[in-house]
């Protein structure tokens, strides 16, 4: 509990940064500390999985094929300490991928994990008042990967998936605050402005649009967001929305220019590309299309894996995102075997954390996420919650998912996550048997 305790922590320091707010702590590097002693405790420790099992995982191997691209970045790059530093940036995210693993054993555990990430991204949104009153874009206080408002919208998505999952998980007297707390992660990407937040917030909606039964309760909710939208949002807001297919616009024709130039790295060197962590220098120095081109990163995960590892960077990127899915996808087929009152949870959390990926894979598009913690973040749970459902709910054992659901009769079941053709049981209650027979 001690370990799982101290990986609690360590998001606290990883996406709020005390350091922000008192340079002095930075001298006692609590962030590597926090992250090295829950990596090694949990690889020494017996919670959860087992290394055999965590290693033969397909997050796992891809991971360390990743690590290896970046190992090899070191050898050949022109700037070896650049690259040094991404592949440093890498190993500790996947020590943090392991931590996540082991340590998210338990359904308890996993949903505080959700919950912490929820929290402490609204704890970012607090730390900066002016993001919530301002009708300006604001920079965030916290730095780091979450210091511009483009990269706090994509990690806001991502929380917005985790507390889907607590929504529909939850108790009656747990539902209302679960509610308000969607509610405020909604509007936590309105007033960031961001294009690219506001396209994936999307795509998590059309997500559970196409998996779902009940189409019209999935409307409902889109039309209750669009509303917060349409009353909370600045006017600022609607007139970056009015530029997001304008292809001239300065943004959209700067993020253009760069993934032309993160092409052009990937024929120029197509096996190991221009370096990791030198993708701003060599566009600068050579792909920009004219001198006054400032140099530039390449705002999108995809183009800068392309350009800096070249094409096989960018094969293990997308390997990673897809996997994911296939792996919950196929365990979701095999859940659909099973009684379907009993695994309704299981298929909830499948759900949340492929609309979890969703959120990365197409924010993404638009951002160099590559090297943030929310890639490894969601492998991790992904993992952990694959092993768990596994070990509990398809072998032998009655497991710890429970069949009791959860006192709100309006949270019972996750209607994008339905069987087409489910059996009843006696025992449910009158709208569990409507809500299964859909």
């Amino acid at each position: 509990m001690m370990v799982y305790r101290l990986l609690i922590v360590f998001f606290f320091l990883e996406y709020v940064r005390p350091t922000s707010y008192v340079p002095a702590l930075s001298i006692l590097h609590l962030n590597s500390l926090a992250l090295y002693s829950v990596a090694l405790a949990s690889l020494l420790g017996k919670q959860g999985m087992s290394n055999e099992e965590l290693f033969g995982d397909i997050n796992t191997r891809l991971l360390l094929v990743f690590l290896g691209l970046l190992a090899l970045s070191v050898v050949v790059s022109d700037s070896s300490l650049a690259a040094f530093d991404m592949f440093r940036a890498l190993f500790e995210y996947i020590l943090l991928f392991v931590a996540l693993a082991k340590q998210a054993s338990t359904l308890p555990r996993i949903k505080g994990l959700f919950l912490t990430i929820v929290a402490v991204n609204i704890i970012v949104a607090l730390l900066t008042p002016s993001l919530l009153l301002s009708q300006e874009r604001q920079y965030i206080a916290s730095g780091n990967f979450l210091g511009d408002a483009n990269d706090f919208a994509l990690s806001v998505n991502v929380a917005i998936t985790l507390c889907l999952f607590l929504v529909f998980e939850s108790t009656a007297r747990r539902h209302t605050i679960n509610i308000g707390l969607l509610l405020f992660l909604i509007f936590l990407v309105v007033v960031t402005q961001s294009r690219g937040g506001t396209v994936a917030l999307m795509a998590v909606g059309f997500y559970y649009w196409i998996k779902g039964s009940n189409r019209l309760r999935t409307l409902g909710l889109a039309v209750a967001a669009a509303l917060i939208v349409a009353i909370l949002a600045p006017p600022t807001y609607w007139q970056r929305m009015n530029d997001i297919v304008n292809t001239r616009e300065g943004s959209a024709a700067g993020r253009l220019e760069a993934w032309n130039g993160g092409l052009r790295m990937a024929l120029d060197h197509p096996l190991f590309g221009v370096g990791a962590g030198r993708f701003a220098f060599a566009y600068g120095s050579s792909y920009r299309t004219s001198p006054t081109t400032p140099y530039q990163t390449a705002h999108s995960i995809y183009f800068l894996n392309l350009g800096e590892l070249g094409f096989p960077g960018l094969f293990i990127l997308i390997a990673l995102i897809t996997a994911n899915f296939v792996a919950n996808a196929k365990l979701v087929r095999q859940l659909n075997t099973r009684d379907p009152s009993t695994t309704l949870t299981e298929r909830r959390l499948l759900a949340s954390l492929s609309a979890a990926m969703m959120a990365y894979a197409v924010g993404g598009a638009f951002l160099s996420a590559v090297y943030f913690p929310h890639l490894y973040v969601i492998a991790g749970l992904s993992t952990a919650s694959r092993w768990l459902i596994r070990r509990q709910s398809l072998s032998a054992s009655t497991g710890e998912f429970s069949t009791k659901r959860p006192g709100a009769p309006e949270v019972h079941v996750h209607w994008s996550l339905q069987p087409r053709q489910p059996r009843t049981q006696p025992q449910l209650r009158r709208w569990d048997r409507r809500e299964l027979a859909r």
